[in-house]
């Protein structure tokens, strides 16, 4: 898959380790890669960790970067299967629903 304007194009990848066998993808990166799986449309299921913390701020640190939402109507909304204490941490298994 070759990079398009210094980006992978992340719809090809996905279908290369398709080609290859390989039906679930792990993604555990940064901000603007989050932000790239979901402004594409390629995420269906996630662990999401939130920590007993607020970090307020419009230059704050967000776990998901992209293009995002205008209004809170716009939110992707996730169908929670699972819920779970890790030591102060909640952890969510959820569903993003189209």
């Amino acid at each position: 898959v070759k990079p398009v304007r210094g980006r992978i194009a992340l719809d090809g990848i996905l279908r290369a380790l398709g080609a290859r066998g390989i039906h679930h993808l792990l993604v555990e990166g940064g901000a603007a890669l989050l932000g790239g799986f979901f402004d594409a449309g390629l995420v269906d299921r996630v662990v999401v960790f939130v920590a007993p913390k607020i970090a307020g701020g419009a230059a704050a640190p967000a776990p998901v970067g992209g293009a995002g939402v205008k209004n809170m109507d716009d939110a992707r909304p996730l169908r929670v299967r699972r819920t779970l204490r890790a030591g102060p941490d909640i952890v969510w298994w959820a569903d993003v629903v189209r």
